[in-house]
């Protein structure tokens, strides 16, 4: 399992034992979601200090540079196939990344407000 907080950490647990397997996975401010990718090899984290990350679950180092946004990233997730990262932010905006390199996929995807969700289809694709 993978735990956030407002410690600025996301931590990867064993979930039986409680033992933290991975981790800290640091960020320099709140951490405020993180997800598996569809294998288990990656976990993506979502924070306040602008930015997403992908960590490779069993070590705890990152994958990509961070995913940076313009305000703070309340939420990402991996693409079913987990080969893209979606990211929501308060800067109005959604963004599809490569889960592998960090690159941006898209432009940023502008709304007239803050953003709180954003969720690939089930197949990856929009309908």
């Amino acid at each position: 399992m993978v735990t956030v907080s407002a410690d600025g950490a996301a931590r990867i647990l064993d979930a039986r034992t409680g033992q933290v397997i991975a981790g800290p996975l640091r960020h320099s401010n709140s951490v405020w979601t993180a997800r598996f990718s569809p294998s288990g090899a990656q976990v993506v984290t979502a924070s306040a200090d602008r930015t997403a990350r992908v960590w490779d679950a069993r070590t705890g180092q990152p994958v990509t540079p961070p995913l940076a946004h313009d305000g703070e990233v309340v939420m990402a997730q991996f693409s079913p196939d987990g080969l893209r990262v979606v990211t929501a932010s308060e800067d109005f905006s959604a963004r599809v990344w490569d889960a592998r390199t960090g690159q941006p996929v898209t432009e940023r995807l502008p709304h007239v407000d803050h953003l709180k969700w954003a969720e690939f289809s089930p197949d990856g694709h929009a309908s």
